[in-house]
């Protein structure tokens, strides 16, 4: 766990957080991973982050896994900070310059986070866009926060199909890597930096012998991109810039492996899709971003008569900002206008929770929330030196509205809220429901759902 945080009195406080650890006994309905091991930087004996910095690092491992492992999983940790927090409004290299200013940041609106191993890839990520307390605009998360702002989300990626090669009792290497979109190349590199690390887990045959696997029968070509820009100019300048991006990859690995208990042909497959629309007026200050990345993804139970087990995700979002600074300061006002609508919605069944208790979480965890919030600022230089939180009389607010409803092995849950930033922020809207709560869609912008 890692919670750092620059504190200051206007944006940012310090921390109270609570940790509680649920014990199992280890009986016949659990069964841990045998193994678990680190790609990361292992510096928590220096009381440091085991992170990796990507691009500027190395997120590449060496490792013997056992001979006799059954299954395998590497769960990944990826996230945008730094040039890199606001990814999703980036635009290819090649149209950085489209305003002669640096108001647009490189490096494409697509990111996908790779898994592989020995140099091939083995899954990928396709990133939830997370928005941080300060981010777009800090109104808007006044007391409400992001989606997974304070519980960063890992996504898993089952090389049981591996397996067959992994148990040689060779070393093997297991890689991260983050890349872009960029139109000349396809694949490019990234700003600085995204922060990754991830967790191999191995669970081990029983019967002890040398597991064994035929070729894996493999689908994984680079996705599959369609741009289309709009530049529209005066005579002496660009005035508007419009890109659609789209892309399309279909993963999959397959093989049989053989343990103590017999054969096991076992899968893994991806299938995402992602849309955006990117919208870019005066100059760059005027940005309205749309995107959706929707997919599935599917990998063997523990029974080998049973079908794949599917998960599928989907992320839409929406938002707008545009600004305003005059030419003195001090005697008018800047302002920024913001607004966001967005959606997470999935219906999972985690890999890692269902191999060490098939019984408990083989029913599919379903969870739709969504985040609707708006926020206006106006300011000069006598009373801020920047976007403080400030009082409404000054013509400064902001709220956000969120709808939560989850459906687990644990129980229903729903949750409706509302909150309304000013000098002193209030929770106008808080209800509890013991059932699933009806939870409306993100209005997208020229993307089908």
């Amino acid at each position: 766990m890692s919670l750092d945080n620059l504190y200051d009195t206007v944006f940012t406080g310090a921390y109270n957080v609570t940790i509680t650890a649920l014990y199992y006994n280890d009986h016949q309905m659990i069964s841990p991973a045998n193994l678990i091991l680190p790609i990361s930087t292992q510096s928590s004996a220096q009381n440091k982050a085991s992170v990796i910095s990507l691009p500027d690092g190395n997120a590449t491992v060496s490792f013997t896994l056992p001979r006799n492992a059954e299954r395998a999983v590497v769960s990944v940790l990826a996230s945008g900070n730094g040039a890199e927090e606001f990814w999703f409004r980036n635009v290819p290299t090649e149209y950085t310059d489209t305003f002669n200013n640096s108001a647009l940041h490189a490096y494409s609106p697509f990111r996908e986070v790779q898994v592989l191993i020995d140099g091939d890839i083995a899954g990928v990520g396709w990133p939830f866009p997370i928005i941080f307390t300060g981010g777009i605009s800090p109104g808007i998360w006044v007391p409400i926060v992001g989606v997974h702002t304070y519980d960063l989300p890992s996504f898993e990626v089952d090389i049981s199909p591996w397996l067959g090669i992994l148990c040689d009792g060779m070393p093997h290497s297991f890689e991260l890597a983050v890349v872009g979109y960029d139109s000349k190349t396809t694949f490019g590199t990234v700003g600085s930096n995204w922060w990754v690390s991830g967790s191999v887990f191995v669970w081990k045959d029983a019967g002890g012998n040398q597991t064994t696997g035929t070729a894996i029968e493999s689908s994984s070509a680079e996705p599959s991109f369609q741009l289309t820009p709009n530049i529209i100019s005066t005579s002496n300048a660009n005035t508007s810039l419009e890109l659609h991006l789209s892309a399309q990859r279909v993963l999959s690995h397959t093989s049989t492996i053989t343990t103590s208990s017999g054969p096991h042909t076992l899968s893994w497959s991806q299938s995402l899709s992602y849309s955006s629309i990117n919208s870019y007026t005066a100059n760059g200050s005027n940005k309205t971003i749309s995107a959706l990345t929707t997919g599935t993804s599917s990998f063997s139970p523990s029974s080998k008569y049973s079908p794949p087990i599917k998960s599928t995700l989907s992320y839409p979002i929406t938002f707008r900002t545009s600004s305003t600074t005059p030419v003195d300061a001090t005697t008018a006002n800047s302002t920024i206008v913001a607004s966001l609508d967005r959606s997470l919605l999935s219906n999972s069944v985690p890999i890692l929770s269902y191999l060490t208790a098939p019984a408990i979480f083989e029913i599919p965890h379903v969870l739709a929330t969504r985040q609707i919030g708006s926020s206006v600022y106006y300011w000069n230089d006598t009373y801020y030196e920047f976007a403080g939180a400030i009082d409404p009389a000054m013509g400064t607010s902001g709220s956000t509205e969120q709808w939560y409803s989850a459906v687990s092995k644990v129980g229903v849950y729903g949750r409706h809220v509302k909150a309304v930033d000013g000098y002193e922020p209030v929770l106008v809207v808080d209800e509890e429901f013991p059932t699933t709560l009806a939870v409306p869609d993100t209005e997208l912008v020229g993307i089908g759902k």
